[in-house]
């Protein structure tokens, strides 16, 4: 082999070496993995029809039910829009009020659930803190162990509907 196609051959080798690093550098560029999801993450969605982009919530994409845990036994608790399931880990004792999440998108479900292991022997009013209402129920009576209360929201009527 010549000095002319040694140089020749170095060259493409180099090159070729030099743009594997490259491409492989490249893969991970703008991507970033979330160990822990909260609901709340906001996803760049594309709309390939539209100049324009919308940013979409984590748990609206995915349809997750993220949860809230409370140790109240009396008292105000408040959804927030990332939760589904709001979960006492205590025995409700006293008058306490779960108060949905407010301005729900269309289709939100939200459960109060008694993870306490015990019956509650307090009364637990549903309630909602922006203009929507309840239908069929708001009061839940002692609710038994591991037993829960299910809504789910419908923007067109602006009402929470007990579904269980």
């Amino acid at each position: 082999m010549n000095f002319r196609n040694w140089r020749l051959s170095l060259g493409l080798g180099l090159g070729l070496v030099l743009g594997a690093v490259g491409l492989a550098l490249g893969q991970g560029a703008g991507l970033y993995q979330i160990i822990s999801p909260t609901g709340t993450e906001q996803v760049l969605v594309n709309n390939p029809s539209s100049a324009y982009n919308n940013s979409v919530a984590l748990n609206a994409i995915r349809n997750t039910t993220g949860y809230q845990l409370s140790s109240a036994t009396s008292g105000t608790v408040t959804m927030t829009t990332a939760a589904d399931n709001l979960i006492f880990t205590a025995v409700v004792s006293g008058a306490t009020t779960a108060n949905l999440p407010p301005s729900p998108p269309d289709g939100s479900l939200a459960s109060i659930v008694n993870g306490s292991g015990s019956a509650f022997t307090g009364t637990i009013t549903v309630a909602t803190t922006d203009s929507s209402t309840i239908v069929g129920g708001s009061s839940l009576a002692t609710l038994a162990s591991a037993a829960s209360a299910e809504y789910q929201y419908v923007a067109s009527a602006t009402k929470w509907y007990r579904m269980r």
